[in-house]
């Protein structure tokens, strides 16, 4: 039989079973050691990338590239970062994040140093439809960058370091990864105006500012409720001070996603750097959808003379884009149509509108009414809870994507109170806001019992299963649920945190 009827006919199988039926099996399929190489990987590929896994004769060598590859709904989100343009993927791997920027953008070259991954290219890329891609092999040194671009002309160079130790340990500092992104930075930038860079959720953001110094944008990434990339945008010609790019955190759902800037407090944005990088609103696009956008773009430049926050929901049932004035904004929502144009930028021409915020307005994608009452933002005076009478309310918890990008005041501006200074849980007495909503779970509060050995032994009683989180307090959450006495399970919880009125404990059923 053929490769791809041999997939088909042993995908419900061990792979590490049949690699022991060798003697029997080699024979009906023309190389082995791949077929067993690629059950491996389609296992891992499944779910995160289904695209691929109804292509049974895709060769996929390396099951190690399958399980750190992007999934298609992150792979998408970076190609929706740099639509129309040419892109050069130097660290090209299983060729996930090509094969996203093939749907969208101009041109992509794909340079990979694994033999077998460049092989596995070569195969792959046809039967994925990808006819806009140049294929390279090479390893990436300040020395060969020139021979690997060759006349390609990048307008973007995407670069994916690898993030483990020769022991196979994970590593997410700067000095770890290979290749070594600072020595090639200054050849990077050299040989494309902007600079994408994915790095580990795990990196300390002030730190790589700081270590790149030409930084524009940060993206977290969160899929599955999990941060799962850091997006790291650069440009020559930057302007911003080191410490003040602005922060994007992206959700990610099956259902549909939502993109949040956040404002950096140091940010100061000139108007000529206005429009150096962008967040593609995309309408009728779904960074889960592996087709072409079929959409008609209408958009407007605004200049970010303060940083702004804006929400953008994508979902296959709509989308919109809402606008949430900062803390300290200097620009008041009635006079946004009136934002004079930038100053003319001294980035080239062709690189201009790369990855400045496009806001498709007049449609149903923005908001150009005044707000109501109900989704205006309050401005977070003294949004503190003072009492443990919570019952009956609603508790928010903040996804990682947003705990990461250090948004703990910005709940605050929809009105949400905070159970403490130093507790990132909030509560309000009506729904959520949907600008909200996206970036993190909705539970309604049951019952609340202060966190002594009276509250401890009522609550336990009361909810014998439930998942337990501690938050702020000087115990961990295994700790707390040996003393409740409760066996995890959905969809109860019970967080113990410290609250402005001392600890509590926090019964709640989750909604969302």
């Amino acid at each position: 039989m053929d490769f791809a009827d041999f997939i088909l006919e042993y995908s419900q199988d061990n792979p590490a079973a049949l690699a022991l039926q060798r003697e029997r099996l080699q024979g009906s399929v023309s190389d082995f050691g791949l077929a067993i190489s690629t059950l491996e990987s389609r296992a891992k590929l499944r779910d995160k990338l289904p695209e691929w896994y109804v292509v049974p004769a895709l060769h996929l060598p390396l099951p190690l590239s399958a399980e750190q590859c992007s999934s298609s709904a992150t792979a998408f989100y970076k190609a929706s970062l740099c639509k129309g343009l040419r892109v050069a993927d130097l660290t090209g791997g299983l060729g996930v994040d090509s094969w996203a920027f093939s749907q969208s953008c101009e041109a992509v070259l794909y340079n990979e140093m694994q033999p077998a991954l460049v092989e596995a290219a070569r195969h792959n890329f046809p039967l994925l439809g990808m006819q806009n891609v140049q294929i390279r092999q090479g390893e990436l040194t300040p020395d060969s960058l020139a021979d690997i671009l060759g006349n390609f002309g990048p307008d973007v160079i995407f670069l994916d370091p690898a993030r483990r130790a020769d022991s196979g340990r994970k590593v997410f500092r700067l000095e770890d990864c290979s290749p070594r992104v600072l020595p090639l930075l200054p050849a990077l930038l050299d040989a494309a105006p902007l600079l994408m860079l994915k790095l580990s959720p795990m990196a300390d953001i002030s730190l790589l500012c700081r270590e790149l110094g030409c930084v524009r944008e940060l993206h977290i990434i969160e899929a599955d409720r999990e941060c799962k990339e850091l997006l790291v945008l650069l440009s020559k010609e930057s302007s911003i001070p080191p410490t003040s790019p602005r922060i994007f955190v992206a959700a990610l759902r099956s259902e549909g996603s939502a993109v949040l800037e956040v404002e950096n407090e140091e940010s100061s944005i000139p108007p000529a750097a206005e429009n150096y990088f962008s967040v593609q609103l995309l309408r009728k696009t779904n960074f889960h959808r592996s087709d072409k956008p079929t959409h008609e773009d209408s958009s407007e430049d605004i200049a970010p003379a303060a940083p702004r926050i804006f929400v953008a929901a994508l979902g296959r049932g709509g989308q919109s884009v809402l606008q949430v004035p900062a803390e300290e904004s200097s620009i008041p929502p009635a006079e946004e149509s009136s934002i004079p144009p930038a100053e003319e930028s001294s980035i080239p021409p062709a690189a201009e509108n790369y990855f400045s915020v496009q806001l498709l307005r007049k449609t149903n994608f923005h908001r150009t009414d005044k707000p109501t009452h109900e989704d205006s933002p309050a401005t977070p005076s003294d949004n503190y809870s003072s009492d443990v009478s919570f019952a009956g309310l609603v508790l928010f918890e903040p996804g990682k994507g947003l705990l990461k990008a250090g948004a703990f005041e910005l709940p605050l501006q929809y009105g949400l109170c905070k159970l403490h200074r130093h507790t990132h849980l909030y509560t309000c007495s009506g729904e959520v806001p949907s600008a909200l909503e996206p970036f993190g779970k909705v539970y309604r509060i049951l019952d609340v019992k202060p966190l002594d050995k009276r509250g401890i032994r009522e609550m336990g009683k009361a909810f014998p299963k439930a998942d337990v989180t501690a938050r702020n307090l000087p115990l961990t959450s295994a700790a707390l649920q040996k003393k409740l006495g409760c066996n995890s399970a959905a969809p109860y919880h019970i967080f113990g945190v410290l609250s402005d009125s001392g600890p509590i404990l926090i019964a709640c059923i989750r909604e969302k």
